[in-house]
C-alpha cells in the first residue's frame, strides 16, 4: 500500500520516516520520538483514530464511537473508509 500516492507527502520524506520508526528499539525509544515531534494535540489525534479503528474492528456503530470519545462523526467516517480501504488491517 503506498500511504504516499493519494496525499500531499513527499514520499522521500515519509520512506526516511518510516525507516527512523522502523529503527527505534524499543517502546521507549518510540515514545520520546512521539512525544518530541508531536503536540500534545497531534498525540490525541493519533490516539482517539486508533481508539476508532480498534472499535470499528470489533463492530461498534459509527455513532457510539463518536459520543464515546467526543470527537465528529466525520473523522470515525473517515477512518471508517480507510478501514475498508484496508489501512488498519493490523489493528488489534
Amino acid at each position: 500500500m503506498n500511504i504516499a500516492h493519494s496525499t500531499m507527502i513527499n514520499p522521500e520524506f515519509l520512506d526516511d520516516v518510516v525507516t527512523y520508526i522502523s529503527s527505534l528499539e524499543n517502546r521507549h525509544q518510540l515514545e520520546i520520538f512521539l512525544l518530541g515531534i508531536l503536540t500534545p494535540k497531534e498525540i490525541l489525534k493519533i490516539c482517539n483514530r486508533y481508539q476508532v479503528a480498534a472499535l470499528l474492528n470489533e463492530g461498534w456503530d459509527q455513532r457510539a464511537i463518536a459520543d464515546m470519545l467526543q470527537i465528529g462523526i466525520g473523522t470515525v467516517t473517515r477512518i471508517s473508509t480507510k478501514c475498508q480501504e484496508g489501512y488498519f488491517e493490523y489493528v488489534i
